[in-house]
């Protein structure tokens, strides 16, 4: 029998659940992420509500080993809230996260990745102080160049078999760069 993990600390002392070399990936089948501003208050008003010598328990993570990786079955929502979180604010989070995605999402065409990527670009700019910002997407995906011209990033090159791990391919990757001036000219 594998050994079963009974409690996972999101935050501690010295890290976080995603300052580790464990890799989670949220699978195709997992639906699309859902919460919104209602799940997420309610989530930062839970934990805020906790005293800072107790545990809160925050719900189950089911997870299936998939070679070095974590491919998570249930808890998805939360993992992926609790990492957009942190990073929110400005804890150490390695890229430990990663989602497949489906070409056509019920999402495109609502605003919400331009916007999205707005407010990051003016993090990197403003917050972070960022001279430059790469940007890439694989060969055939439109939606993506789209949004990336959209924001004023302009091409630089294309990588004919740029290695795509999660996917176990490679594909032809173009690469994009939006510099503070180009972005400030924008404003």
């Amino acid at each position: 029998m594998r050994e079963l993990v009974t409690e996972l600390r999101i935050v501690g002392s010295e890290t976080n659940i995603f300052d580790t070399d464990i890799e989670y990936t949220i699978p195709l089948y997992q639906r699309a992420y859902a919460w919104e501003d209602k799940q997420l208050i309610q989530l930062v008003e839970d934990i805020s509500d906790v005293s800072d010598d107790a545990n809160y328990y925050i719900g189950a993570l089911i997870v299936s080993r998939q070679g070095n990786k974590y491919e998570v079955v249930d808890g998805q929502q939360r993992l992926t809230s609790l990492y957009l979180l942190l990073n929110c604010l400005g804890l150490d989070v390695k890229n430990s996260l990663t989602f497949a995605c489906r070409d056509k999402s019920n999402y495109w065409g609502r605003g919400i990745v331009p916007e999205a990527a707005e407010e990051m670009l003016r993090h990197a700019f403003e917050d972070l102080n960022l001279e430059r910002v790469w940007c890439g997407y694989y060969d055939g995906n439109t939606k993506s160049k789209r949004v990336q011209e959209k924001l004023g990033f302009k091409y630089q090159w294309t990588t004919e078999d740029a290695p795509v791990p999660q996917m176990g391919e490679s594909r032809k990757g173009h690469v994009n760069l939006l510099t503070r001036e180009d972005w400030l000219a924008r404003q």
